[in-house]
């Protein structure tokens, strides 16, 4: 197998950035509408209880922002060593 050339390597690396990066918005589009089912539903259990979900979909949204960027810059070292 021939070792990829520079050009080569920042092109996959320009991909492997924007999957990320798609990944990333409809990881904040998810977010977004448990947030809205949840104020939606807000009527129908104690205001504790909503507050309590929306912050664990905010923890459970940074923990996946943060797996999906920690897998771009794995793969993009990856890319770096050829």
């Amino acid at each position: 197998m021939s070792r990829l050339t520079k050009e080569h390597m920042q092109a996959l690396c320009k991909v492997v950035t924007k999957s990320s990066e798609d990944v990333k918005q409809s990881i904040r589009r998810a977010r977004q509408k448990a947030l809205d089912a949840v104020k939606k539903t807000g009527a129908s259990f104690p205001k504790d209880a909503a507050k309590r979900l929306e912050k664990e979909v905010d923890e459970l949204t940074k923990k996946f922002i943060k797996s999906a960027e920690d897998m771009c810059k794995a793969k993009e070292k990856e890319i770096a060593a050829g």
